[in-house]
């Protein structure tokens, strides 16, 4: 065969490869399935725990982009004050860390299926330790699904702690304000927070207060974090000795 020959047959079986590939491409489908999971909860326990006593419990939900390891950080604290501190992972991975939602479409319900997790991690570490109390407490947009998961679920929680977070009114029923009327909130928030601006928790603060809930309001001279510092004020509030 000539070089010429050779070089049309080539051509001929390569444009033939890459017209399939194309086509496998094209049939390929991103799909979004519910299904149940086994999640990860890291626990710290205080020292000395003794099983057969109630302990404070509070349930830790980071950031967008966090993790539950690092967000097992702010267990010592915690520990020392008698607190059985847990910290839960979202499941959504974002490359560096992991998401409490998705954005993609087909995936609309994420949001509502992230709060159900939460929901039923609270349950199971409601049965695996005896608790005097739970307690939610949420940085960023783990801040927002704590403020969801105590409005949709309230009887699992004695109140609600969030930091460097913003809140949604417009997504709880009357109903829902109702049944919640109970849980205290915590709301802390830095005064050079560039991630989440100050005025989202100023109006988190004014939409509960709105509706006669108790809230406790907190600025801090920092930006998007949660100060270890604040952690003796959060066990004071939840009425920790």
């Amino acid at each position: 065969m000539s070089p010429h020959r050779l070089l049309l047959l080539l051509l001929f079986l390569t444009g033939s490869f890459l017209s399939e590939a194309q086509a496998q491409v094209d049939r390929r489908v991103t799909r979004y399935v519910a299904v149940p999971i086994l999640a990860k909860a890291l626990v710290r326990l205080p020292a000395h725990f003794d099983s057969t006593r109630a302990y404070p419990l509070v349930v830790g939900l980071h950031g967008h982009g966090g993790t539950a390891t690092r967000f097992l950080s702010l267990a010592k604290p915690f520990n020392d004050g008698g607190v059985i501190y847990a910290a839960l992972e979202a499941p959504y991975p974002t490359g560096r860390g992991f998401s409490w939602n998705l954005r993609e479409p087909g995936a609309e319900h994420s949001r509502e299926l992230a709060v159900t997790y939460v929901a039923a991690a609270l349950e199971a570490l409601r049965t695996d330790y005896q608790v005097s109390g739970v307690y939610l407490l949420g940085f960023s947009q783990g801040g927002l699904y704590t403020y969801l998961t105590g409005f949709t679920h309230p009887h699992l929680l004695d109140g609600l702690i969030a930091f460097g977070s913003g809140f949604a009114p417009e997504w709880i029923t009357e109903a829902q304000w109702q049944a919640a009327q109970h849980l205290p909130v915590f709301i802390a928030h830095g005064q050079q927070d560039l991630a989440v601006p100050l005025a989202r928790g100023e109006a988190a603060r004014d939409a509960l207060r709105a509706r006669d809930f108790d809230v406790t309001y907190l600025e801090f001279e920092a930006g998007h974090t949660v100060p270890l510092t604040l952690i003796p004020v959060i066990l004071e509030w939840m009425g920790v000795d």
